[in-house]
C-alpha cells in the first residue's frame, strides 16, 4: 500500500475526491432550480388568511425555497394546500400545487412534480375566468414549462411558455413577460434554433430599455445577462449585467448587487479574463447577503487564483474558507459549494512542487473528511445527486491512491445512484469514464472499452448542453470530454492489434474519433452542429484512398481505408514534444520565412516533409501499391496536423502531389455531395513563371497549367509572366 493509501485510510474510509471537473451549478447567489431561477414560487392571493393561516405557511415555504431548504418548503406548502382544499379555495389551492410541483422538481422527484402541476392546472381549468385566475394560471404554466424542458420536451416547453407570455401581457405584468421570453430563448436553444433564441433575447433587451429603472427591471436584466452568457454572447451578457448592477446600486438592493457581481464574475471567467473574474468575486464576497453566497464567492476566487497559478494567494485563502465550512447552512447550494471547494483543494495540490511537504496545502485526509460531511448532509436532504458525487469522488480518490477494487466498488455505487435520477447523463458519463480508467488499470481491456462506450453514449445525449456551457459550472471540454474519446480510441487500437480480425474494432475507432471531431465543432461554435445524412467517401469516388491520422500521447495512429477493402492500421511512436517541434519548424518554413523574410528555404523544407511522410505514409506504401487505380489520397487529420498542407509530403524522390491528387476531408463519412448546376463558366487565371530571386526559382509549368485551365473553360482571361504585373 502506498503512502497516499495509508494516509487516507488513517483518516477516513468512506468518502473522498480527486481533481475531475464537476458539472454542478455552484455560483449563483440564490437557490438553484433546474432553470437557474427562471421559475419562481407563486405568491398566494390575500383572500383566505384564516385562523390556520395558510398564507403564512405559503410565505414560510417561499423563504425555505429561497434558502435552499426544498424539503421543508415542500412540507409547509403541502400543509397550506390541505387547508385551502378544506376551505374549498380552489384558486389558492392551485397556486400552492404549482409551488409543490416546483419543490418536487428541485428535489429530482419528477413524477410527483408532474402529478402536482397536473392537479393545479385541472383546478384552474374549472375556475371562473378572472384576473386572479389568469395570474395563477400564468405562474402554473411557467412551472409546467420548466418541467417539460427538464424532461426533454423542449418543443412543448416553448409552446407552454408562449401561452404564459400571452397571459402576462394581458395582465400587464412586464416582469412575467420578460422572464417567459428569456425562458423561451432557453427552449429555442435546446431545440437548436440559436438565431431565433438570439433574436428573442434582442427583443427582451429592447423591451427592458424602454422600462423605467426598478428592481423588476434589474431582475430582468440579470436573467437576460445570464441567458446571453449561455448563448455565447459574452459582451452582451456583460452589458446587461452591468446595467442590472447599476440599477441595483441606485436602488440600494444588496441582494441584487451581489447577484449581479457574481454573474459578472462568471461572464469574465468564461471569457478567460481570470484576474477580472477574481476581482468581481471579491466584490461579491464584500457584498454577500448570506454565508453560502460569501463562501461561493471565496471559492470562485480560489479557483481563479489557482488558474492564475498564484500559489501563495491560494494557500492563504483556503484555510480561511475551511474554518467557515461548519457554519454553512444545511441546503443544496452549500453542499455543492463544498464539493467545489474540495475540487479546488485538489487542484491546488497539483501546484505543489514535487517532493515537497504538505505545508500550506490541504492533505488528502482533510479533503476526504470534507466530502464525507457533504455525503452525510446529502443523505439528510435526500439529495441523490450530491450523494452520487460524493461516492464518485470517493472512487476517484481510491483511483488516485491506486486501490482499484475499492475504486470500482465506490464508483459503481455512485453510478447506481445517478441512474435513479430523472436526468443523469451529465453525471453518469463521469462514472462510466472513471470505471473505464479503473478497468484499464486492472488490465481488463474489454470491460474498459464497454465502460468508455457507455460514457460516450451518455455524452451524445447531452450534446446540446455541452455546446453552450454555463460559467456557473466548473467545466472544461478539453479536460472533461475530449480525453474520454481519445482514451477509448487508444484502447480500441490496442485491441485491434490483439485480435485476428481487427476490421470491426478499427471501424469503431474511426467512428469514435469522428464523434470527437463533431463534439469539437460543437464546442468551437458554442452550438450543436446540425445532423445530416452522410455517405461513405469511397462510395463517392472509388479511386480514393482515405488516410486517417489520430494524435494520441506521443503517438500518431494511422488508419488507412482503401477502395472496396477493409481498414489497415499502423502506429508511429514519437519522442515527447517531437511532433510539436516538427510542425513549428514547418510553420516557420512555410509561413514566417516567406512572409517576414522574403525567402523560401527548400533545403530546410525537404527533410521536414520527408519526416512527416515517414510518420504518416511510409508504413502504408505496401497497402497503396497493392491497390491499383488509386488516383486521390484524402486525409482526415487531427489537431495541429490540420494546419499542414499534405501536398508537401515527400517520399525522398517526389512530393505527394506529383503522384496523387490530394484532398482534405472532415471525416471518412461526408455529407452526400450534389453536383453544381451546369452554367456558363468564366475564369480569371494568373501565373508567374520566371525566376524572381535566388530564393524563388522559375516555375516552368505555369504556362502549361494556365493553358489546361483554358482548355476546360474557354472563356478564360489569363495573365502570365510580365502581364501578371
Amino acid at each position: 500500500m502506498n503512502k497516499h493509501s495509508k494516509f487516507l485510510q488513517k483518516s477516513l474510509k468512506l468518502f473522498g475526491v480527486w481533481a475531475i471537473a464537476l458539472t454542478v451549478i455552484v455560483a449563483l447567489g440564490s437557490p438553484t432550480t433546474p432553470l437557474s431561477g427562471s421559475v419562481q414560487a407563486s405568491e398566494p392571493l390575500s383572500i383566505t388568511a384564516h385562523v390556520n393561516n395558510p398564507l403564512e405557511l405559503v410565505q414560510q415555504g417561499r423563504q425555505h425555497y429561497r434558502d435552499g431548504y426544498w424539503q421543508e418548503a415542500l412540507e409547509v406548502w403541502q400543509q397550506a394546500e390541505d387547508i385551502y382544499q378544506d376551505q374549498r379555495d380552489s384558486l389558492n389551492q392551485a397556486m400552492v400545487l404549482s409551488n409543490v410541483a416546483l419543490a418536487y422538481q428541485s428535489l429530482d422527484q419528477i413524477s410527483e412534480a408532474q402529478q402536482a402541476i397536473t392537479a393545479s392546472l385541472d383546478l384552474l381549468q374549472s375556475a371562473a375566468p378572472t384576473g386572479e385566475r389568469s395570474r395563477i394560471l400564468a405562474q402554473a404554466l411557467n412551472t409546467e414549462a420548466g418541467l417539460q424542458l427538464a424532461t426533454g420536451q423542449a418543443q412543448q416547453a416553448l409552446m407552454t411558455w408562449e401561452r404564459a407570455t400571452d397571459l402576462y401581457r394581458q395582465l400587464g405584468e412586464d416582469a412575467g413577460v420578460v422572464q417567459c421570453l428569456v425562458n423561451q430563448a432557453q427552449a429555442l436553444r435546446k431545440l437548436g434554433f440559436y438565431r431565433r433564441a438570439q433574436s428573442l433575447l434582442e427583443q427582451v433587451t429592447e423591451q427592458l430599455a424602454e422600462q423605467p429603472d426598478s428592481l423588476t427591471k434589474a431582475a430582468g436584466l440579470y436573467s437576460l445577462g445570464n441567458m446571453l452568457r449561455l448563448n455565447g454572447q459574452l459582451e452582451a451578457s456583460r452589458t446587461a449585467l452591468e446595467k442590472s448592477l447599476a440599477i441595483a446600486r441606485t436602488l440600494n438592493s444588496q441582494p441584487d448587487i451581489s447577484a449581479a457581481l457574481m454573474s459578472l464574475g462568471n461572464t469574465a471567467r468564461v471569457s478567460d479574463q481570470r484576474a477580472e473574474a477574481r476581482a468581481f468575486y471579491q466584490q461579491t464576497a464584500d457584498n454577500a447577503t448570506d454565508s453560502t453566497q460569501y463562501f461561493q464567492a471565496l471559492d470562485n476566487q480560489l479557483a481563479m487564483s489557482i488558474a492564475l497559478q498564484e500559489v501563495n494567494n491560494s494557500r492563504a485563502l483556503w484555510p480561511q474558507m475551511y474554518e467557515q465550512v461548519e457554519q454553512l447552512p444545511l441546503n443544496r447550494a452549500s453542499l455543492y459549494a463544498q464539493i467545489s471547494f474540495a475540487q479546488n483543494l485538489m487542484k491546488l495540490r497539483e501546484l505543489k512542487p514535487v517532493d515537497s511537504t504538505d505545508e500550506g496545502f490541504a492533505d488528502l485526509a482533510t479533503i476526504a473528511q470534507l466530502l464525507a460531511d457533504v455525503a452525510q448532509r446529502a443523505e439528510i436532504l435526500s439529495d441523490l445527486r450530491a450523494k452520487s458525487y460524493a461516492l464518485g469522488y470517493l472512487g476517484n480518490l481510491y483511483e488516485f491512491t491506486q486501490q482499484p477494487e475499492e475504486a470500482q466498488k465506490a464508483t459503481n455505487q455512485a453510478l447506481a445512484l445517478a441512474l435513479q435520477l430523472p436526468s443523469s447523463a451529465d453525471i453518469a458519463y463521469r462514472w462510466h469514464w472513471q470505471l473505464g480508467r479503473i478497468f484499464k488499470a486492472k488490465g481488463e481491456r474489454q470491460s474498459a472499452i464497454a465502460a468508455y462506450t457507455e460514457a460516450i453514449s451518455s455524452l451524445q445525449t447531452i450534446r446540446q448542453d455541452l455546446a453552450v456551457v454555463d460559467t456557473d459550472i466548473q467545466f472544461s471540454f478539453k479536460e472533461g470530454v475530449e480525453p474520454v474519446y481519445r482514451e477509448l480510441v487508444a484502447l480500441l487500437l490496442q485491441d485491434a492489434e490483439a485480435v485476428a480480425d481487427p476490421a470491426g474494432t478499427l471501424e469503431k475507432a474511426r467512428e469514435v474519433i469522428e464523434s470527437l471531431q463533431i463534439a469539437e465543432l460543437d464546442d468551437f461554435f458554442k452550438q450543436a452542429c446540425v445532423e445530416v445524412a452522410t455517405v461513405v467517401a469511397d462510395e463517392v469516388d472509388p479511386k480514393t484512398a482515405l488516410i486517417y491520422a489520430i494524435l494520441l500521447e506521443n503517438e500518431i495512429e494511422v488508419v488507412v481505408r482503401l477502395p472496396n477493402q477493409g481498414l489497415y492500421h499502423h502506429t508511429t511512436t514519437l519522442e515527447k514534444g517531437e511532433l510539436d517541434r516538427t510542425l513549428d519548424q514547418l510553420k516557420k518554413v512555410l509561413v514566417e520565412d516567406p512572409v517576414k523574410r522574403g525567402r523560401f528555404r527548400t533545403d530546410v523544407l525537404l527533410p521536414l516533409s520527408q519526416k512527416l511522410y515517414d510518420w504518416l505514409l511510409r508504413p502504408a506504401e505496401s497497402y497503396l501499391s497493392e491497390s491499383s487505380g488509386i488516383e486521390t489520397i484524402a486525409f482526415v487529420l487531427d489537431g495541429p496536423l490540420r494546419n499542414i498542407p499534405m501536398a508537401l509530403l515527400h517520399d525522398g524522390n517526389h512530393y505527394l502531389i506529383e503522384e496523387y491528387s490530394v484532398a482534405l476531408s472532415p471525416g471518412l463519412q461526408l455529407i452526400n455531395p450534389q453536383p453544381l448546376p451546369r452554367s456558363e463558366l468564366r475564369a480569371l487565371a494568373a501565373g508567374l513563371s520566371q525566376r524572381v530571386s535566388s530564393n524563388f526559382s522559375e516555375l516552368p509549368k505555369v504556362a502549361d497549367e494556365l493553358e489546361a485551365v483554358h482548355s476546360q473553360i474557354p472563356d478564360t482571361k489569363h495573365f502570365v509572366r510580365s502581364g501578371f504585373y
